[in-house]
């Protein structure tokens, strides 16, 4: 009998609402067509009158098993008209009779085909609903998940995945969840060791509470909020984490009291800690941009919107302390300034922006906290990315491309970088003063020689600003040698610092004729 995939190499925890899958390369099968054939002579096995109870199982057990479960679920799932042919050739109950085997591995089977099969859109097909309804498939599935089962890890994962899929707002299940005490098994689940099920138990949660308020009182007095804390807090599997934070973001939505629970478990540095740890721990992928999202979108509901949040989080970065957890507020915050969106339509300043934006130049200094220094340079760059909020500020453009290159520059370059981006930003002068005149042209110019291609695009972009506002430095690129690196970049340089190069020196030439000699 072929094995169940391990929990540790199946992720259970995302949910799937395509019909169409493809295989992983299992072998074992051969034609499709060979296979489904076979499987529709057992379905009609399964409701002849010649097979005894003993033998259907037996027919059962073969259809998941000895034809390889995940290559039988492709051929089952590839086509819309076959699934639902299955579904109604009857399907359900002999698999509900499988969960019930002492097998083990049985088990596994049955729970990953329900699991399966409910996750192929069956909130839109209702002939494929009223089967699992009229089948009785859910309250199995509770029994399965009930304290008094010790049952398998996978078979939980499978099982607890199938009841999100098939517990949707528009059926009637959620009143028969919490009768069937289905709260506190869910967060038994997310107390558990099972990183198999958790992500399932966390996701069925937020679906309950968006689609039915009325089970947040049970949800907070049975000690989700600190279990989903817990996971998002702890160094969990990703899809872990943001499942738990998806549910945090989904109870903070609903209610003052829940806000409250949240608060009052210490929840807002653990999701302000959530908001960075990608970044921090290096995580990639889906499930880590939904861990910040979720945790974001929770702390925002806690605050009262975004803008709010982004209020909040600049109050504590003032602080003297320049260590952590200062470093993780302002790793927020660059995180909500850059996610931020204007939702109403009036065209009205959200917050101060300059006052957001006075608070990390203060927060900006050269020999500073390393870390804090970071998560500041992240800050201003998504204030001076963001197309709105850069809308509300002087020099915007010119001040991100500064913070480019103090993001790459070595330690005596970025030093004087910082100065030039501290007096655009507070002494009220123009780009030409900020930069140091010609001081600051010669050093342009030699970076454009010695660094690398982002810092060249970054470093001529600067120059290209700067030669359409200030005649001056014109005069100031030619004295500094900065007419052969230019050159040179229409020859070499990335298809971005060509352009620059070329507007640059067209510039140039039409300032004076003795550049244009040069």
């Amino acid at each position: 009998m072929s094995k169940s995939p391990s929990p540790e190499l199946r992720d259970y925890g995302s949910s799937s609402s395509s019909k169409h899958r493809e295989s992983n390369g299992t072998t074992g099968v051969g034609d499709p067509d060979d296979t489904v054939a076979t499987i529709a002579r057992f379905i009609e096995q399964l409701h002849t009158d010649m097979s005894s109870p003993s033998e259907k199982e037996l027919i059962t057990a073969r259809v998941l098993a000895k034809l390889n479960v995940a290559a039988t679920l492709t051929a089952l799932c590839k086509d819309e008209d076959l699934w639902l042919k299955v579904l109604l050739g009857g399907c359900i109950p002999p698999l509900l009779s499988l969960l019930k085997s002492e097998s083990t591995e049985a088990r596994k089977a049955a729970a990953e085909v329900i699991f399966e099969v409910s996750s192929g859109g069956l909130s839109d097909d209702h002939v494929g609903m009223k089967i699992f309804v009229t089948k009785g498939v859910v309250p199995t599935l509770w029994e399965q998940l009930s304290p008094t089962n010790k049952q398998d890890k996978v078979v939980e994962g499978f099982v607890t995945g199938a009841l999100r899929n098939l517990c949707g707002e528009k059926d009637g299940y959620w009143r028969a969840t919490l009768k069937a005490r289905g709260v506190d098994i869910i967060v038994g689940l997310l107390s558990s060791d099972n990183a198999a099920a958790q992500p399932n138990a966390a996701s069925f949660l937020a679906q309950l509470m968006l689609a039915f308020s009325d089970s947040i009182p049970k949800v907070i007095d049975s000690g989700a909020v600190k279990a989903l804390l817990q996971l998002v807090g702890q160094n969990n599997d990703t899809s872990v984490c943001s499942s738990a934070a998806d549910a945090l973001e989904a109870l903070s939505s609903k209610s003052s009291a829940a806000k409250k629970a949240v608060v009052d478990a210490n929840g807002v540095p653990i999701l302000i800690g959530a908001v960075v740890a990608p970044s921090k721990e290096c995580m990639q992928g889906e499930h880590a941009q939904a861990l910040q999202g979720h945790s974001t979108h929770a702390l925002a509901n806690i605050c009262g919107g975004m803008s709010d949040l982004i209020l909040y989080l600049v109050e504590p970065s003032q602080s003297s302390r320049l260590a952590e957890p200062v470093a993780d507020i302002v790793g927020a915050l660059a995180y909500a300034l850059m996610v931020f969106e204007q939702i109403s339509s009036l065209d009205e300043e959200p917050f101060d922006v300059a006052q957001i934006e006075g608070v990390l130049v203060m927060l900006l200094k050269p020999r500073g906290n390393k870390l804090v220094q970071d998560h500041v340079l992240e800050a201003m760059a998504s204030l001076y990315g963001n197309t709105y909020l850069s809308g509300w500020l002087n020099h915007a453009e010119v001040k991100r491309v500064l913070i480019g290159l103090i993001t790459m520059a070595a330690a005596n370059v970025q030093e004087h970088l910082i100065l030039s981006l501290t007096s655009l930003c507070c002494d009220k002068v123009g780009v030409w003063e900020a930069i140091g005149n010609r001081e600051g042209i010669q050093l342009l110019i030699s970076l454009l020689g010695l660094s690398s291609e982002q810092n060249q695009e970054y470093t001529v972009q600067l120059l290209a600003i700067l030669t359409d506002q200030v005649d001056d430095s014109k005069w100031a690129i030619t004295a500094a040698g900065g007419i052969r690196p230019l050159v040179q970049l229409l020859e070499m340089g990335s298809q971005k610092a060509r352009v620059d190069a070329a507007y640059i020196l067209w510039n140039l030439c039409c300032h004076s004729e003795d550049i244009r000699a040069c």
